[in-house]
């Protein structure tokens, strides 16, 4: 290595780690912040805190390396423009690319170190924090009972209104919500004037006394009858005295990791496995479903029935009626259009109404029916005709085939296996969409492996090329430009991440979408760079502006003389 390339290196290499370091503790005080209501009045240990954040600190590693790769770009390169080093380069006959060599190298080794890096360590260490989290969370306050607010200790909610004494044993206005097992709820409430706090240092009980209180339980009766009459106790007392059990409390073991997440915990091999098995339960789950509704609604037997052939009988004792058959059959014939058109009009009123126009719909037609079938008696005694329906698959034809009574019966029914089934599927629907949504986050957190890696890069050639653009080092203006550009990086990012994990676009695309982006940009600014120009060419704007300024003021000083 030249000595030149050592030079750069080191020095983009001590910049690089300066800005990591403030980086992190200023994300490691944004953890205590965040995380200091778990830890408050639990007695844990500061070794149990240390183990904690040192868990917690590699899931902040997505957002710090891109970050301090592009400020410590951009400070590297700006230091090397205002203090004309960059000039002597050049006239040496180094050219930027030729400069930025040696970085290039190290930045490309660098994200290959990063992707390996969120394939095995980011995951160990979500496991660690995230079990060590949940049993912090499982360690109750014992003595921690805070003013004005309810605390959960054991099974009992205990609420004072102020404490007083030397160890604050002494508390005021107290009032207790007992929990029972089996029965959720504020069932039992023990309110009193004034309290004392008498247990042991390193006891397994509370002692609680309450003094000139009163005690409420309402009675859960076996039978529904006596229910009604919400039966309840209540009675007063001068002293009662109540021992919580916090043997359970002090047994919550801290090195516990029981708990597993479906897609934090897991590297790459085990989420294309995860996905794979996801997909595959998700697809079968929708097909029996949707093979159960099928079945219990007789869509299948309706769709897949056999064809029975039935021939029409016919009346061959009377023959002398026979023209009278054929002529109703015609005039049958020719009112089908017009009785089809009556069923329609009648499911489309069907559908639209509720249960008591239904109802009277129903009562017309069925008086209609009535008349109509007193009429035939009187005129036509002969043997009923089968019409024969094997053929016929449609289903609205089929319904138009009956009579309007039971047709009407048949889209009442209808309607109340529709009303009666949407609520249910809208339930299943709702339980795939979630399923769908982990689904969508886990290929997401796969991309997101692969693309940390290639954001390094990018942004490194975003950031390297604008610092010997604006020729500015330190941490003003420069830390300006990586902060908003971040921020754009950033935001976009989550953006096109939400977006897919609700499937409006691919995982794919939410996770590579921020880099695909600044991709462009980076090979912008190292273009404008190399060619020693800005930004953006502005001369066709400034130029005439400065020209029509200078006309004007000839033109000024022209008048006054």
């Amino acid at each position: 290595m030249k000595i030149l390339d050592r030079y750069i290196l080191f020095s983009f290499l001590k910049t690089f780690f300066s800005v990591f370091v403030i980086l992190m503790l200023i994300f490691v005080l944004q953890a205590i912040w965040q995380f200091i209501s778990d830890f408050a009045g639990k007695d844990i240990e500061l070794l149990v805190i240390a183990k904690f954040l040192f868990y917690y600190l590699p899931y902040q590693v997505p957002l710090l390396l891109p970050l301090t790769v592009l400020v410590a770009s951009i400070m590297t390169f700006g230091n090397f423009a205002e203090n004309y080093e960059f000039a002597a380069m050049k006239s040496a006959g180094i050219s930027l690319q030729r400069a930025m060599r040696s970085l290039i190298l190290f930045i490309v080794i660098f994200g290959f170190a990063t992707f390996y890096f969120s394939n095995t360590v980011i995951p160990w260490a979500e496991f660690k924090a995230i079990n060590l989290k949940n049993n912090i969370a499982k360690v109750k306050p014992a003595m921690a009972i805070v003013e004005g607010v309810f605390t959960e200790v054991g099974n009992y909610n205990i609420k004072v209104n102020k404490k007083s004494g030397e160890n604050n044993q002494f508390l005021e206005d107290v009032i207790i919500h007992q929990k029972l097992k089996g029965r959720p709820g504020n069932y039992t409430v023990i309110k009193s004037e004034e309290g004392e706090l008498a247990s042991e240092e390193n006891s397994n009980f509370l002692k609680l006394i309450l003094h000139n209180g009163h005690y409420y339980n309402e009675i859960y009766p076996n039978t529904v009858e006596k229910r009604r009459t919400l039966p309840f106790v209540k009675s007063s007392f001068k002293e009662h005295i109540i021992n919580i059990d916090l043997s359970e409390i002090n047994k919550v073991d801290l090195g516990d990791e029981s708990v597993s997440h479906p897609y934090k915990m897991l590297n790459i091999s085990e989420l294309v496995s995860q996905i794979d098995t996801a997909s595959a339960d998700l697809n079968r789950a929708q097909d029996r479903y949707q093979n159960l509704i099928i079945q219990r609604n007789g869509f299948s037997s309706v769709n897949n029935r056999t064809p029975i052939k039935k021939k029409i009988k016919k009346d061959t004792s009377k023959k002398e009626n026979t023209p009278n058959k054929n002529q109703d059959n015609n005039s049958s014939s020719q009112n089908k259009p017009e009785d089809s058109a009556k069923l329609s009009d009648f499911a489309h009123k069907a559908i639209l109404t509720k249960s008591k126009s239904i109802q009277s719909i129903l009562n017309e037609n069925r008086q209609k029916d009535n008349n109509q079938n007193n009429s035939n008696k009187n005129t036509n005694k002969t043997d009923p005709q089968y019409k024969d329906l094997s053929s016929v698959y449609d289903m609205e034809e089929i319904v138009f085939e009956f009579p309007d009574r039971e047709s009407g019966q048949i889209f009442s029914r209808a309607i109340s296996t529709v009303n009666s089934i949407l609520p249910q599927i809208k339930n299943q629907q709702n339980s795939y969409k979630n399923r769908f949504i982990v689904l969508n986050k886990t290929e997401t957190h796969l991309h997101n492996k692969y693309a940390l890696g290639v954001a390094c890069v990018v942004l490194f050639f975003v950031g390297a090329p604008l610092g010997a653009i604006i020729r500015k080092g330190g941490i003003g203006l420069p830390l300006v430009f990586a902060i908003v550009i971040f921020l754009i990086y950033h935001f976009l990012g989550i953006f096109a991440q939400n977006s897919a994990e609700t499937g409006k676009i691919s995982p794919f695309l939410g996770s590579w979408i921020s880099t695909f982006v600044f991709l462009p940009v980076g090979i912008y600014f190292t273009y404008r760079a190399t060619t020693d120009q800005g930004f953006v060419n502005i001369d066709f704007i400034s130029v005439p502006i400065r020209k029509l300024l200078i006309k004007l003021k000839l033109d000024k000083y022209k008048t006054r003389e």
